[in-house]
């Protein structure tokens, strides 16, 4: 097994510049949750992800319920057992008066995140062709704030707990080690939210690293991993069953996407087992910015 590391940073020339073109039917808290709308903000900031399928249809992308998150949003397709998009909106608005967006994907389907502050009418579209899994976004510029507004708290986590991520009906054990820029070093934090796909946080609970693991047609898993953080950290992955292990890495600075199409066999001989167990390229993003339809 040869683990495939793919690093691209974001291409800057890609994003278009903002257009602040106020919205009159707008007004504060406007963003309504439901089953493929994400809210940040106090309501302010609305996310939402489409995906085309192999038919041309272009569907929304539905949010994957993930308790205690307050900057983040995980979508998934068509496949109910995989996550394919992490978003995270932070409120910078003191800082330099812009809501930042970070986001990773783990599919090469087309498909486009869309982030609107409804406040003032703005809106900024990720959109990535088929056939590529994108790089990471980290847009420091995203979304004027317009008036400052006070940035959410962030969870608390309590020092010590499991850091093992178990996926595909407990078959594969995931641990993530990270090392940040002063030096400290420490476990992610596991969190698994569909049975092919988690994540794992990196000094607080909020989803830092993404990743799935699905049954491809050449008889191997193949694994997808996505970055928010631009930390060092170290991925290992071992397979319960055949105790096949790989390691997958982020050096420092960066924001790294993976993706191994010959991760783990699909076969399992093993005997030990009760359970049965069920059964690439990169890209980079393009950035349009433009004017929110009035709801």
């Amino acid at each position: 097994m040869q683990p495939t590391l793919r690093c691209l940073a974001l291409n800057a020339a890609a994003l278009a510049l903002i257009f602040l073109i106020p919205n009159p039917t707008s007004a504060l808290g406007l963003c309504s949750p439901d089953a493929t709308t994400a809210c940040f903000a106090g309501g302010d900031i609305q996310v939402t992800v489409d995906w085309i399928d192999g038919s041309g249809t272009t569907n929304a992308a539905t949010l994957v319920p993930v308790n205690g998150l307050t900057t983040t949003s995980i979508f998934r397709f068509d496949d109910t057992e995989a996550s394919e998009v992490a978003i995270r909106v932070l409120d910078q608005c003191g800082f330099n008066n812009r809501y930042w967006v970070s986001a990773s994907s783990l599919s090469d389907l087309e498909h486009t995140i869309t982030v609107q502050n409804l406040s003032n009418g703005q809106v900024r579209t990720y959109a990535n062709p088929a056939g590529t899994v994108p790089s990471p976004i980290l847009d420091s510029d995203a979304l004027d704030c317009g008036a400052p507004l006070l940035p959410p708290a962030l969870p608390t986590v309590s020092a010590g707990g499991d850091s093992e991520l178990f996926l595909v009906n407990n078959r594969f054990r995931a641990v993530l080690i990270w090392f940040d820029f002063v030096g400290d070093i420490g476990f992610g934090l596991p969190t698994p939210i569909l049975n092919r796909s988690g994540y794992f946080g990196v000094l607080n609970s909020d989803p830092q690293v993404h990743l799935k693991l699905v049954e491809g047609d050449n008889g191997f898993y193949r694994l997808v991993v996505g970055s928010l953080t631009n930390i060092e950290w170290e991925l290992m992955i071992t397979d319960l069953c055949t105790l096949d292990s790989g390691t997958y890495d982020q050096p420092l600075g960066s924001l790294t996407t993976v993706t191994d199409d010959q991760a783990f066999s699909i076969e399992c001989a093993a005997l030990i087992f009760t359970d049965s167990f069920e059964g690439g390229t990169t890209g980079a993003w393009s950035a349009v910015v433009g004017e929110s339809q009035a709801p």
